[in-house]
């Protein structure tokens, strides 16, 4: 290492060692990965139908682990989109956003999570749901279970926007409706007795 120096294009933090103490390695062989605290940028992958609605210049309202809130503009949205399994096994595609959330506190470093809510894609007074309680139906249509005379009643819904966790339903269910939220891992059937919990 007297011989040939490890440097860097720029001073930075350390995030992440390629190699282990005492490894022989090539010229030109990446060691470790650094950022910037000054040019740090957010990365968060959003459904596609969602990553439609955004725009190069789009402010979104952030909240970091602590509570501090702040805003970021997205720089880069991905034309690819990639598909893969959702918490509930449900195939999605995302696409990947940047953002550049300008300068962030001397505590936030590289791979801290951060909560990103984009405004454009924001609805009010909508009926939601968990994702965990959309069952698929044929011709790609979604349905829930809903307890009615204390039976699970499979019912047809129109789908909208996804977040959080929660999927909007524009259509087939109404205010006050009881949905039983984890059909799956309770083994529901259409017709079973079920009972609620007050």
């Amino acid at each position: 290492m007297e011989a040939n120096p490890v440097t860097a294009p720029y001073d930075g933090v350390l995030w992440e060692l390629f190699v282990e103490e005492g490894a022989y390695v090539s010229k030109y062989q990446p060691l470790a990965k650094l950022y910037g605290q000054g040019e740090m940028k957010l990365e968060a992958g959003v459904l596609t139908e969602d990553a439609m609605r955004l725009s190069t210049g789009d402010i979104a309202y952030c909240t970091l682990a602590d509570g501090t809130e702040f805003t970021a503009e997205v720089v880069y949205i991905s034309p690819v989109a990639n598909k893969g399994l959702s918490a509930i096994g449900i195939e999605e595609s995302r696409n990947t956003i940047e953002l550049d959330p300008g300068p962030l506190p001397a505590s936030v470093g590289a791979g801290h999570q951060v909560d990103i809510v984009f405004t454009n894609v924001q609805a009010e007074n909508v009926l939601t749901a968990p994702l965990s309680s959309i069952i698929p139906l044929a011709a790609g249509e979604d349905g829930v279970y809903v307890i009615k005379d204390k039976k699970a009643v499979l019912t047809p819904v129109v789908t909208g926007k996804k977040g959080g966790g929660y999927v909007e339903l524009s259509s087939g269910v109404t205010a006050g409706d009881l949905l039983i939220l984890d059909p799956f891992d309770q083994g529901i059937k259409e017709g079973m007795k079920v009972a609620t919990e007050n």
